[in-house]
């Protein structure tokens, strides 16, 4: 927590600084805080990602992308900026890192390697929202890619042709939704993986949900080729 309203306090965020406030903004965000008999207050931080979600959320103007850089999630925990605020969540679990490896495979097999770069876990850039999402796998133009590698920047969003989200139990739906509408809404083909359902929601800009699952026997398409859904969900 120390870590989380240092850096509010540098960025000029209103968190709020005495003991007493803090822990009941925190109880209200859904963390554990208490007071024992002796009236003294007492944290305990499970879940510590919602009271830092709850901390940059405090401020009315939404924290842009150069205050966001300038943070550092606490070890162990992935970190976003969506809409203004800052999402952290813990590091994904085996399924989770399984089911994503066998997407990014399934997607470079799938893709034109003169123009299509598929990579991981890296911020993309969407200044006009205030945000950066990290989806877990994404396709971008190889033009793009090139020009990133050389400035050392974050790709920018707007080149991204699809982006993958691969659901964890600590996913929270509010967070999850506005990354959706976040790609679809700057034209980006995007899926929702639930492993635990063995489900993809496919999100296309102006066109119908489309919902496939493993017990159908769905076939999913990206440039022009075939993507089983039982290669994506199929654990060695």
């Amino acid at each position: 927590m120390r870590l989380a309203i240092e850096w509010c306090s540098q960025h000029r965020l209103p968190v709020y600084r005495q003991a007493r406030s803090v822990t009941t903004q925190f109880w209200r965000a859904g963390g554990n805080a208490y007071k024992p008999p002796s009236g003294r207050t007492r944290f305990t931080f499970e879940p510590l990602y919602n009271w830092i979600a709850m901390a940059s959320a405090l401020s009315a103007p939404p924290i842009t992308i150069e205050q966001y850089l300038a943070f550092e999630s606490p070890d162990g925990y992935r970190d976003e900026l969506i809409n203004g605020r800052i999402i952290v969540s813990p590091e994904p679990k085996a399924l989770h890192f399984d089911v994503a490896e066998n997407v990014f495979e399934l997607l470079k097999a799938a893709s034109n390697k003169k123009l299509h770069k598929v990579a991981q876990r890296m911020n993309l850039r969407f200044p006009d929202v205030d945000s950066m999402p990290s989806p877990d796998v994404f396709v971008v133009g190889r033009v793009e890619w090139q020009r990133v590698r050389t400035e050392e920047v974050y790709p920018d969003g707007s080149k991204v042709l699809l982006a993958v989200e691969v659901i964890s139990p600590s996913n929270r739906p509010s967070p999850l939704g506005e990354k959706v509408s976040l790609y679809v809404g700057h034209g980006i083909e995007t899926w929702v993986v639930e492993p635990k359902r063995q489900e993809v929601k496919v999100h296309r800009p102006g066109e119908p949900l489309i919902s496939a699952s493993l017990r159908l026997q769905s076939v999913l398409q990206w440039n022009g080729k075939s993507v089983p859904l039982s290669a994506i969900f199929q654990l060695s």
